[in-house]
């Protein structure tokens, strides 16, 4: 019988990886682009807090 990998609940470890990889390497490179005063990250970060 052979098995059906398609059928696996799991989630392959290579892919979790290299999803992981890309939203650090988005991350970055916002970060880096702030620096020099370009805005690529649109979520407003003080939205929820209280005045």
């Amino acid at each position: 019988m052979l098995l059906d990998g398609s059928r696996s609940p799991l989630e392959r470890p290579y892919l979790a990886a290299a999803s992981a990889r890309a939203e650090q390497r988005r991350r970055r490179r916002a970060l880096w682009l702030a620096t020099v005063g370009v805005d690529v990250d649109h979520r407003n970060i003080h939205a929820g807090a209280a005045r």
